[in-house]
């Protein structure tokens, strides 16, 4: 090729360049709790995502999901979910204090699989672990306090926790906001 056909070639990359689409965005689902005063985006499409927010508070009992105490989010493409709630705790309760008493689990059944990490969520500070409970549940969650609230973020499924769940937990940490 010649120097004289140089313009028609770039003027046809320049064509394609002009008339290919744009890529397309990748779908999010945006999470509102009303009852505990956050939001966060997750990855995938909202037809992936059922949502279920807590209408009563947290006082006494263990975690578990689908209860009226908690926010349950799953995704139904890989049956992992999120729970996340929030009870008051004494003022002066310290960060790693709640996180102390919050993964004791004594009644879910569930061991720390993981030291507790210094973390962060939504530009505050938080505490990060991982966890597996007798039923077969396993994954990554989080506390963080905010007010004179304790608030936990957990990303459970019934299979080793991914790389994919890690980025959609990463995805849920660095959206969240209390509202």
């Amino acid at each position: 090729m010649g120097l004289r056909h140089t313009p028609i070639a770039v003027a046809a990359i320049l064509a394609l360049l002009v008339v290919a689409p744009a890529p397309a965005a990748t779908p999010s689902t945006t999470v509102v709790s009303k009852h505990y005063r956050y939001s966060m985006v997750v990855p995938g499409s909202p037809k992936y995502w059922t949502r279920n927010y807590a209408i009563i508070s947290w006082t006494v009992g263990g975690v578990e999901r689908d209860v009226p105490e908690f926010d349950t989010i799953t995704d139904s493409r890989v049956n992992r979910f999120f729970i996340i709630g929030a009870r008051n705790e004494p003022r002066g309760t310290t960060l790693d204090a709640w996180t102390k008493f919050f993964t004791s689990f004594n009644e879910l059944g569930c061991k720390l699989t993981s030291s507790v990490s210094s973390s962060s969520i939504g530009g505050g500070p938080a505490r990060a672990f991982a966890y597996s409970c007798g039923d077969g549940v396993q994954g990554r969650g989080l506390t963080m306090l905010h007010g004179e609230r304790g608030y936990f973020m957990l990303l459970s499924s019934f299979s080793r926790p991914t790389a994919s769940d890690q980025a959609v937990l990463n995805a849920a940490r660095s959206s969240f906001r209390f509202t």
